[in-house]
């Protein structure tokens, strides 16, 4: 009996086998690409696999076991009792319910079947799902694009490739009669041809491969053989990777309009065209005239006697170019039989000016059928044409108008969108730890160039907003032109130097430093609009500004090495939404607006600004002001309003809404060791200047609650008019600064001001404690 016993050997080596075929097992449970869960004769999880936590966000180790796991995915109670109604049912094999991930998001898990009758030791109930979540959020998107389709009144119809109807929505099938079934699946054959085959659907579909688009008249029938007009667009639809998946065909019913534009043309040819005149002539050599209305002298200056003449031909009063078209037609008409004719043409007048006339005519046979005579009435259409070639000149006009605004705003996009794109990407680059100093340097450098282009863009939104709406106001003081252009030369060389070309400044040698009234602000901001611009379109060489005196007149220019424009781009450069090259290949960043505000501004000061430019060698910028000068024996030094506050522990009152502006500011001032208060709102700070004598300087945001701080400003002058009050404020526009100075305050500065910016304000009116 001993020897059919298995050796300890053999025992350890089989529960070594279940060991590892039971490690498997779990391996592959682990790792299926489906859900799978199990409970125990509890109703408790015993089983929780890899893709069921990756779905949910729960771990094995919180659901097994647990006995609030359900209530966990399922915390609506009657929905999880209606779960677990319809997982115990088993004639139910596919369920789909939602879940509560662990993040908060619902999940939709579809359940294939679970599992009673199928016997795994420990196993009470097992079941196997799938997320079908992003499945059904794009299921949901479908029909809601779907929906929407459907609620428009033009018709739309997909297309594969090759012209096969996958889609159509609800105003087709009313136009056309027939059902969704009678169209998905077929060719577009089936909307039928033009009867002069000009545009066959062949040839739309062929015109969109090639262009990406067409528009044109199409007719198309219904179900029960009707012919109706419409006006068709269609475009090539993509996928993700931009590889072309069918096309879209967007179409309007314009049977009833054409009717009506022909019935209305008709009638106004026929009696709204103006002066009518009847005439009667010969079919032979040159249509010699026999009879003519007594009123032709009004129309056409010639008296009825110098028309009826017998060497006086119809022919010789037509223009030349319409010979080929008038004459032809009228022969057409007799070889085919047609007793009557219409056409347009132009006449000449006695004074030599060519009218256009509508010619409305019969003709007239004999006993034998042969054409004799032409009856024709003559309405004067000349104001009609005139009418027709302005509403063209006009169209033409909007449609270069939508295109220079639709490249505009393209261009706008993408030039908010990508300094922004660069902000938020090294922004969050700079957070990562393991950065070197150097890398963490050129991030934030790279993340300030785009800040600074941001801004610009920004700011010449707003710059041309206000040029287009008039509403810049010019502030004329007296100031000194040399140094104004002095520190513009000083501020743009970085620039310059970053992009390897030269700026000088070129003053007149005999001419002293001017001291001229004028709207500085304005000034400035021409030339840093021509001068940006020299830069950008400057690729080797570099660039001189100055200016000369002429008559009544100072004379600015900006000159530069760089590309040049053509002479047929010159007046469009100057132009809103237009540039030089407006297309989305264009080796320049910017937004096209900057020598539209240079114009804008250029004209309110009372100039004029123009171009010289040879392509390939460089353009010249000029402009002119008024020149108003101010009688000055002796230099005069210009300091800025202010004093100095030497103090041992000075306070500084951040006056700012906005958390995260008081906060950057805050760590500003502590960094150049000044402490500082906060008010939320002007009236706290109002409140604040009167209570707290030890505040040194105030920092005025403009636009809080409760109280602006312009109105705070002016309050607390009046009672302590001593206290120095810079204002920090996101009002950038042309006008700002002097309007924040006119309420009192000291000094402006701009949002965003930089700390550097900000150490030399604050220095100007307190003494540095370091």
């Amino acid at each position: 009996m001993a020897k059919n016993n298995p050796s300890n050997e053999e025992l350890l080596k089989t529960l070594k086998l279940l060991q590892e075929s039971e490690n498997r097992f779990k391996l592959v449970l682990d790792n299926m690409p489906i859900l799978l869960n199990a409970f125990d004769e509890n109703g408790l999880f015993i089983v929780w696999n890899k893709a069921c936590m990756q779905s949910t966000g729960y771990t094995a180790e919180e659901m097994i076991g647990n006995p609030k796991a359900m209530e966990m995915l399922y915390p609506d109670p009657e929905y999880r009792q209606l779960v677990m109604e319809m997982s115990e049912d088993k004639n139910a094999n596919i369920n789909t319910f939602e879940l509560v991930a662990k993040n908060g998001e619902k999940r939709a898990i579809t359940w294939f079947d679970t599992y009673h009758d199928v016997k795994i030791p420990g196993w009470a109930s097992w079941g196997l799902g799938q997320d079908v979540t992003q499945s059904k959020k794009t299921e949901d998107q479908l029909n809601f694009q779907s929906l929407v389709l459907d609620q428009i009144q033009d018709c739309v119809t997909v297309t594969d490739l090759n012209g096969v109807i996958t889609y159509v929505n609800q105003a087709e099938i009313a136009k056309l009669g027939y059902t969704k079934e009678e169209l998905i699946g077929q060719s577009v054959h089936k909307y039928g041809e033009n009867k002069t085959k000009s545009t066959t659907q062949n040839g739309i579909i062929q015109k969109t491969l090639e262009c990406g688009k067409w528009r044109g008249e199409v007719i198309n029938q219904t179900s029960d053989g009707k012919e109706i007009i419409m006006d068709a667009r269609t475009q090539i639809l993509y996928n993700l990777d931009e590889t072309p998946i069918g096309l879209c065909g967007v179409s309007t019913d314009i049977t009833e309009r054409k009717r009506i534009e022909e019935m209305l043309r008709y009638e106004r040819d026929l009696f709204s065209a103006g002066p009518v005149f009847t005439i009667q002539y010969r079919i032979s050599e040159g249509y010699p005239v026999i009879q003519i209305s007594e009123n032709v002298k009004d129309i056409l200056g010639y008296t009825r006697e110098e028309i009826i003449q017998p060497n006086f031909r119809f022919a010789e009063l037509t223009h030349k170019e319409d010979l080929e078209l008038v004459f032809p037609q009228i022969k057409e008409n007799i070889a085919k039989r047609k007793d009557t004719f219409e056409q347009s043409y132009r006449l000449r007048c006695k004074d030599g000016i060519y009218r256009w006339f509508y010619d409305f005519s019969r003709i007239e046979r004999d006993e034998n059928g042969e054409a004799r005579i032409i009856r024709g009435y003559l309405f004067d259409q000349t104001h009609i044409k005139q009418t027709e070639q302005e509403l063209t000149l006009a169209k033409e006009k909007a449609e270069e108008s939508d295109k220079l605004k639709n490249a505009f705003i393209n261009n706008i996009s993408h030039e908010i969108r990508t300094p922004l794109n660069s902000i938020l990407g090294f922004g969050q680059l700079l957070s990562e730890a393991d950065l070197s100093k150097q890398e963490r340097a050129e991030h934030y450098q790279t993340l300030k160039r785009s800040s600074f282009r941001l801004i610009r863009t920004v700011n010449n939104i707003l710059d041309v907003s206000m040029v287009t709406a008039g509403s810049i106001q010019i502030k004329g003081k007296a100031f000194r032109l040399n140094p104004l252009l002095q520190d513009l030369l000083q501020n743009s060389t970085r620039q310059c130097v970053e992009n390897n070309i030269s700026i000088d400044l070129n003053l007149p040698q005999s001419e002293k430093d001017p001291e001229i009234i004028s709207d500085k602000d304005l000034v400035l901001k021409i030339l840093e609009q021509l001068i940006d611009n020299a830069i950008k379109f400057t690729n080797e060489g570099g660039i001189t500004f100055g200016y000369e005196k002429q008559d009544a007149f100072l004379k600015f220019f900006v000159q530069d090495t760089g590309t040049g424009i053509s002479p047929d781009k010159r007046a469009a450069i100057f132009k809103p939404f237009a540039q030089a090259d407006p297309s989305t290949t264009r080796a320049h960043e910017g937004n096209g607006l900057g020598l539209t505000i240079a114009k804008g501004l250029t004209e309110k000061l009372g100039g004029t600004i123009w171009v010289d430019s040879i392509p390939n060698e460089g353009s010249t910028f000029f402009f002119t002001i008024p020149y108003k000068a101010v009688e000055c024996d002796e230099e005069t030094t210009i300091t800025p309003p202010g004093y100095k506050i030497n103090s041992g522990e000075p306070y500084i009152l951040i006056a700012e809404d906005d958390d995260a502006n008081y906060l950057y500011l805050q760590s500003v001032l502590g960094l150049m060791g000044y402490s500082n208060l906060h008010a939320a709102n002007g009236k706290e700070a109002v409140q604040l200047c009167d209570n707290h004598p030890e505040i040194s300087l105030v920092l005025m945001d403009i636009k809080m609650p409760v109280m602006n701080g312009i109105e705070a400003t002016k309050q607390i002058k009046t009672k302590r008019p001593d206290l120095p009050i810079i204002a920090i404020t996101a009002h950038a526009q042309t006008g700002d600064e002097q309007r924040m100075l006119d309420a009192g305050c000291d000094a402006y500065a701009s949002k965003p001001v930089s700390r550097e910016k900000l150490n030399v304000l604050i220095n100007a009116y307190i003494t540095s404690k370091s």
